[in-house]
Formats: structure tokens, C-alpha cells, sequence
């Protein structure tokens, strides 16, 4: 549900199937939205549950204890120590009686979360808060120093109801600040943006990248790393100086015309090739470079 899109494939937000009068749906009939597989593998931040949280939501309602073992199998043991129907769940309904006296009402959540991404990150909610209704999050800015720590918030919706309305939506989203330390070349080290920052500009050995903001709620995850094998690596040791002479003359193609066309270029490489006893997969690889 973290990593769901609420667009649709065309980029608009999603609409009723109803063939008489489309509109935007409501947060109770779009349910979890649309799925993106590339956001679900990589969702920096997750919201756990354990059989024991279901099973305390069970018990919030007061089941009887067959209603109870229909649901929760006749396994499971009806453990009701500890009710609540606030299950540790991407998603906050607040209820107020419609018959109400509308002044300003209040309702608090709970959540916890863990960090899965690859190390060391800091979140900061962003909300969009329902109509008619204030929200406040408590700590506003989350901290991971490493992978798998848990972090608990407090969100807390302050709402005036209106007679009319019969239901308002809102939105959190936990917005990723990552600084990130580049330790070894050819390896990755962090998650890159999917939201985020697909391009990483590093100045040594041991840069540090500066510091970005991304977006959980519109991630898409793209990073490549070359694959270099064994035997490229012992080629490219061989050229390299030939590759740095072949720059020079392209350099100087305006002033000397040393090199004007490809011909020219591969016949300077061939040239190169026999000078310094390559053979020929190694001046066909010098020519691909």
C-alpha cells in the first residue's frame, strides 16, 4: 500500500467504472490503488504486523468465541489480554457521531515502522489533511541510523464535522532525506532515486554525495552498474594508453586534420594496434571502447 500509485496508467487519478457518471473515487472504494511492482521491491519504509495484531483487532470487536475461530481458524488462540482496533496498518479511518455537537473532535493513531532500505536514513512526514480537519505528527521527522530499526509516530486528527459531510480524505506521505557515502567504485551502496536521484556526481575514492530529498509516493527505483568481466579488464589495462593517444589526435582533428572521419579514426587505431603488439580482439575491442 506504500509504494501504490493513485493514478492510473494514463496518469490521471483513478475513476469510478460507472458508465453513466465517472468521478474520482474515495479513499473506501480505491482501496490499496494501482501496484507498481518496481516501488513494492525497494519501499524504503514498511508497516509490520504479527498474527498476534490481527488477533487483538478481533478481539476489539467483541466477537464471540465461535465467530472468533470461524475467522482466525481453530488454531489460533484467543489471546483478548490486550484489544485494539488500531492495527500497525498504512491507513487511518477516524469516526465521529454525525449527530454531534460539530465543534472541534480528536482522534489518535499509532504507528510503527522499519526501516528496509539499504542503510542509514531520515524520513519527514508530508500531509495533506482532509477537508475540515487539522493533523498534527509527532516526532515530524523519523531517523534510522542502519537497516531494520523500528521508529514509532503519533498521528492525530483534529476534525470539525460538518452535517452534510459523510466522508473526507487525506494523505501522509514520508518523505526520504538520504546522505550517502560512495566506499568502493562498481558497487552499490544505496538506494538511488525512484524518486529520486538517478545520477550520482562523485569527486573521489570517498566522495560524499550531498544530501537529497525523495519522495516515497513517487519512487521508481533505476540503477545500473557496469559488468565488467576479467578478461575486459586485462584488454582495457592493455589500451588504455592508446585509448588517451587516440583522444589526443581527436582533440587536434581540427587543427591538423589528424583524424577527420571514422575511417580515419579506425585506421589510426589499427595503426596503434600493430605499433604496440595488440592483437586483433584486442583492436576490436579498442575500436567497440
Amino acid at each position: 500500500m506504500t509504494t501504490t500509485n493513485p493514478l492510473d496508467n494514463t496518469g490521471k487519478p483513478i475513476k469510478t467504472a460507472d458508465f453513466l457518471e465517472t468521478k474520482v473515487v474515495t479513499s473506501l472504494a480505491m482501496g490499496a490503488r494501482l501496484i507498481d511492482p518496481n516501488r513494492a521491491v525497494d519501499p524504503g519504509l514498511i508497516y509490520d504486523a504479527n498474527p498476534q495484531d490481527y488477533v487483538n483487532l478481533l478481539c476489539s470487536i467483541n466477537f464471540t468465541e465461535k465467530q472468533f475461530k470461524k475467522i482466525a481458524r481453530s488454531s489460533a488462540k484467543h489471546k483478548c489480554s490486550n484489544p485494539s482496533d488500531d492495527i500497525n496498518y498504512p491507513s487511518f479511518i477516524a469516526l465521529f457521531d454525525p449527530h454531534g455537537d460539530y465543534t472541534w473532535m480528536e482522534q489518535t493513531f499509532r504507528r510503527t515502522v522499519t526501516n528496509v532500505g539499504a542503510g542509514a536514513a531520515k524520513y519527514k512526514a508530508k500531509v495533506k489533511a482532509p477537508k475540515n480537519s487539522t493533523i498534527f505528527i509527532s516526532p515530524q521527522i523519523l531517523v534510522f541510523e542502519k537497516k531494520n530499526p523500528k521508529q514509532e509516530y503519533t498521528l492525530t486528527i483534529r476534525y470539525k464535522g460538518i452535517a452534510e459531510d459523510q466522508a473526507q480524505s487525506g494523505s501522509i506521505t514520508l518523505v526520504e532525506k538520504t546522505v550517502i557515502t560512495q566506499a568502493a567504485p562498481n558497487k552499490r551502496k544505496h538506494r538511488d532515486s525512484h524518486e529520486q536521484v538517478d545520477k550520482r556526481e562523485r569527486e573521489d575514492h570517498n566522495a560524499s554525495v550531498p544530501e537529497s530529498q525523495i519522495d516515497k509516493s513517487h519512487m521508481q527505483v533505476s540503477v545500473l552498474q557496469p559488468d565488467i568481466q576479467k578478461e575486459d579488464m586485462e584488454v582495457l589495462e592493455d589500451i588504455m594508453p592508446l585509448v588517451v593517444q587516440v583522444e589526443k589526435q581527436l582533440q587536434c582533428s581540427n587543427k591538423d586534420n589528424a583524424v577527420t572521419d571514422k575511417d580515419d579514426l579506425e585506421e589510426t587505431i589499427n595503426r596503434m594496434g600493430v605499433d604496440g603488439n595488440l592483437s586483433n580482439k584486442q583492436i576490436d575491442r579498442l575500436k567497440e571502447k
